[in-house]
């Protein structure tokens, strides 16, 4: 589950980036969040499925997929076909000190893995025309004019009525799994309990579920644990209240698995 490099504009609360690879390597793709960015992706060119918290969505040329803080995707595509994008980072700061934070509504509004798409022709081609502009403003290092389309962007993306199109997911057992470790984090979660929970044997439920996420049962648990603690860290809770809140039964359970999902000690990283 390691995360890519993701990098902003000095001085800014954006980053946005270009990324076309002719040969993608699969490995680059893994399943991932960011604590404190929204990804915005405008999909061009490829053979590609957004999973979005076990939701699959798949695209089409001009769509955009987004995600929040802490939500878990990944792109599934096929190697041998080009694989063209661009991703649009927005720090949560933004939002404050830009004085949008109405905009948030539609990257916020949503149970987590629902409501990720945008699909071609729902804004009319504003949506990525105001893309391209901070594209091209960035690029000549006219940061402050982007920074400017960046609202006018949030803005768009706020007045589309209807989004999200045809999602579908490889098993809808396993969805409705994801959906009970998501509202049931910081309960007792253990196998035997959600197998029993969804009348279903525990070893044909694993393999079931490694199949279509490529995820253990336990290490999923674990990372969504992760995730939250670190998001309750940074509301202000103590690494030792985050870890009993996020639902480990022990300090050092977190500990380890902070190291393993997050590849630092948690007192070397709160964020």
């Amino acid at each position: 589950m390691a995360r890519r490099t993701v990098r902003q504009f000095e001085g800014k609360g954006f980053g946005l980036f270009h990324d076309r690879e002719e040969r993608p390597n699969i490995t680059d793709f893994r399943l991932h969040s960011h604590s404190d960015l929204y990804e915005i992706i405008l999909y061009l060119e490829g053979e590609c499925v957004y999973n979005v918290d076990g939701n699959l969505y798949k695209t089409n040329p001009h769509d955009f997929i987004f995600s929040k803080p802490f939500e878990l995707h990944m792109v599934e595509l096929n190697p041998q076909v080009c694989y063209d994008r661009v991703i649009l980072y927005i720090n949560k700061n933004f939002f404050r000190e830009h004085n949008c934070g109405k905009y948030l509504k539609i990257l916020e509004n949503r149970v987590p893995g629902i409501g990720n798409r945008i699909m071609a022709g729902m804004t009319d081609g504003a949506l990525e025309e105001c893309m391209r502009r901070i594209e091209k403003y960035s690029k000549a290092g006219e940061y402050d004019i982007a920074e400017h389309c960046v609202v006018e962007f949030l803005y768009l993306m706020n007045e589309v009525t209807e989004h999200e199109g045809d999602v579908y997911t490889k098993n809808e057992r396993i969805r409705n799994i994801i959906i009970y470790i998501n509202e049931h984090l910081t309960d007792e979660l253990n196998l035997d309990l959600i197998a029993d929970k969804f009348y279903i044997s525990k070893n044909h439920m694993c393999s079931m579920f490694k199949k279509c996420t490529g995820h253990t049962i336990n290490s999923f648990i674990n990372y969504k644990r992760v995730l939250y603690a670190r998001e309750l860290c940074a509301k202000g809770q103590s690494l030792m209240q985050a870890s009993v809140n996020s639902g480990f039964n022990s300090y050092s359970s977190f500990y380890r698995a902070y190291q393993k999902y997050i590849g630092t000690a948690p007192r070397e990283d709160k964020s």
